[in-house]
């Protein structure tokens, strides 16, 4: 489980320990200075963002093979 803010997309794994899990978004309270609740899910933030059609959801793409240099070439 996790909970999650809607206002920064912050998720945080939750503990066995609910009696120490935040109320409000530590990020947002931090940053802004706002008390955003946070809501509790079995997916984080991105997972529920995700476009259900992308089958490849990757956060950055991997170097390019093309960009590399040529080891023959010296």
């Amino acid at each position: 489980m996790y909970l999650n803010c809607s206002r920064c997309g912050l998720s945080l794994h939750t503990s066995r320990f609910v009696h120490i899990e935040p109320g409000y978004c530590p990020r947002c309270l931090a940053r802004a200075r706002v008390l955003q609740p946070l809501f509790r899910s079995p997916m984080t933030v991105r997972q529920l963002n995700a476009n259900p059609n992308d089958q490849n959801i990757s956060p950055r793409p991997g170097p390019d093979a093309s960009a590399l240099p040529d080891p023959d070439a010296a």
